[in-house]
């Protein structure tokens, strides 16, 4: 057992304790509890500044100018009441105490809001997911660890949506160290995994991950003095937040702080991979690709997200612009489980694994889904211009449109997929194409052994050069001609082939594995054989439209090596029928 995996696991359990404890404080209700009055803070007090008119808080008798102590003014904000739960608390108007006691009123929340929330909930969900299946799962690469450790410190930084209010104020202290600390471990996961591939990155890099860990640190230094300002700790140490309060410092230290975060992860999740992903070859650039569209999806909401408050706040633009920015966030926020579900996808399901492929599948689609949305807005117009105007006539012929459209939309996606790899995938088509002409010539061998040795040379043109390994039943066991190699019946891999009946993909231990895909050759129900590619890091991965084309081939294959066969046994048995009649 890798010897990570005990305290990756520990950290999962911690991170299970804090996503459970957020999930389970957040007010996930239509309705938000609404005090009715606004406060402002300073020397260690609340001063009302404003009450809604018609409020509980009005008809309590609460005016501005009433002063609460710090505590009860923060544990008395929207985000931290209980719909109809009754608010008592002491205020001081003239030097006077009074006893109030008021139900909220209830406020519907904003579709932004209760969006915020689920994606906070499911982003946990789907962080603690993705961390526990890297860490269990298979993996090549032992740098991973940090990837998980990342992904593990990840949960603190959601608990800002908690409702509680003593969580809430833990998470004041853990947001900005968590999200720093996030960018650190991300950092070294490329450093290590750079390492890992025999292509390091230069020493620059490791200066920046000294850089990143300063930050850190200062980020929790300068975090925990300014959410101390807003606890107890403010009336016990008044005379030193007093100075920190009436300084612009801290505020201006955050504000850059974060501005060099944003800059540092963009370098971390744009410049870093790309550096691995043009030293390394094969196998390990498309594990590269993946591992970097997916730390993109983490660093578009920061990268994009925190300079572009801090521009519009500099440039005193934050007030015009700032909420349609916050809803534009709202959105692109849910890269990051998307993100991770995708590269957990990719994992899972052996097809995926060619980020080629997926470029080359995703580019048709959006392609075939545009052509197909022009072409629906061009004919809409044109019908309802030259069709009377009687609604159910129209309704008709737009259904009808619809329905030509979806007929004609796989022929548009084989059309758009043509063209891609005639245009844009040159290579793969013209492979492709040599496939297809060996398939047609197989039919013109007439050995077992020149067809052999020529769909070997031709499987192994067409991936790269890898070594081809072909395997028929023979005395009880699967044996290759040239090497001579045996692999009895009952081993694992004939096994697994006569119960999926389909190739198979990374067989055995990826640590171990011997081959990229093993396709079988049946004859009725009998596994007479098999076809073996190589498995070799450096060439690179099979896209599945390759799989199927190498499936082909074998199938063809077999069909021919079965009939060659027959034909050896007919001229057989007509020599022996000669020389009975001679």
């Amino acid at each position: 057992m890798r010897s990570w995996i005990t305290p990756l696991i520990f950290g999962w359990i911690l991170s299970l304790a804090v996503a459970i404890t957020t999930i389970t404080t957040v007010n996930f209700s239509a309705h938000l509890a609404d005090r009715g009055f606004t406060t402002a803070i300073a020397d260690g007090r609340a001063t009302v500044t404003g009450v809604v008119s018609g409020s509980a808080a009005e008809r309590a008798g609460i005016k501005v100018g009433d002063v609460l102590d710090r505590e009860t003014a923060r544990r008395t904000e929207s985000e931290f009441l209980q719909i109809d739960d009754p608010l008592r608390f002491d205020i001081s108007r003239e030097g006077r105490s009074l006893r109030v006691t008021f139900v909220p009123d209830r406020s519907d929340k904003s579709f932004e809001q209760r969006l915020d929330e689920i994606h906070a909930a499911f982003t946990l969900v789907v962080v603690l997911f993705t961390s526990l299946f890297i860490t269990l799962s298979k993996v090549r690469f032992t740098s991973s660890k940090w990837l998980v450790a990342s992904l593990l410190v990840f949960p603190l930084t959601g608990m800002l949506q908690t409702n509680h209010p003593d969580l809430s104020q833990f998470a004041l202290f853990a947001f900005t160290p968590a999200t720093c600390a996030t960018l650190a471990l991300l950092l070294q996961f490329w450093i290590s995994f750079a390492a890992e591939i025999r292509s390091p990155l230069a020493k620059g890099w490791v200066h920046t991950l000294r850089i990143a860990w300063i930050i850190t640190v200062t980020s929790s230094v300068t975090a925990s003095i300014a959410a101390a300002k807003e606890t107890l700790l403010a009336d016990k140490y008044a005379s030193f937040f007093e100075l920190v309060g009436n300084s612009a410092w801290l505020d201006t230290i955050n504000a850059y702080q974060w501005w060099g975060y944003s800059i540092v992860l963009s370098i971390l999740c744009v410049v870093a991979p790309i550096k691995i992903i043009r030293r390394s070859t094969g196998d390990v650039e498309n594990h590269a690709y993946w591992v970097a569209a997916t730390l993109l999806g983490f660093a578009i909401p920061w990268s994009i997200g925190q300079p572009a408050f801090f521009i519009l706040d500099q440039l005193g633009l934050i007030t015009t612009y700032g909420a349609t920015l916050d809803q534009v966030m709202g959105y692109l926020i849910w890269l990051i489980p998307l993100s991770l579900l995708l590269f957990c996808y990719v994992g899972v399901s052996q097809r995926m694994l060619s980020f080629n492929f997926a470029v080359n599948k995703t580019v048709v689609y959006l392609l075939t889904g545009g052509l197909l949305l022009l072409a629906y807005l061009l004919l809409k117009r044109n019908i309802e211009t030259i069709l009377p105007s009687d609604a159910e006539t129209k309704k008709s012929a737009v259904n009808g449109l619809i329905a030509c459209l979806v007929f004609m939309a796989k022929q548009l996606r084989d059309l758009s997929d043509i063209a891609l790899k005639k245009f844009i995938f040159v290579d793969l088509n013209r492979r492709e194409n040599k496939l297809s002409e060996f398939r047609n010539k197989m039919s013109h061998f007439k050995t077992s052994t020149a067809l052999e040795d020529a769909t070997a040379s031709t499987l192994s043109s067409f991936c790269h050069g890898a070594r081809v390994q072909i395997f028929f039943h023979s005395n009880g066991s699967y044996c290759d001609r040239l090497t001579q190699e045996q692999i009895l019946v009952d081993d694992e891999i004939p096994v697994v082939l006569r119960a999926g009946r389909s190739s198979v993909l990374n067989p055995g231990d990826p640590q171990a594995s011997r081959w990229r895909v093993v396709t079988p050759i049946f004859d009725r129900q009998d596994l007479v054989g098999f076809v073996g590619i190589e498995y070799d890091p450096m060439l690179p991965t099979l896209r599945p439209d390759e799989i199927r084309w190498i499936e082909k081939i074998v199938r063809q294959f077999g069909i021919q090596s079965a009939l060659l066969e027959l034909d050896l046994l007919r001229a057989t048995q007509r020599r022996l029928a000669s020389a009975e009649g001679s």
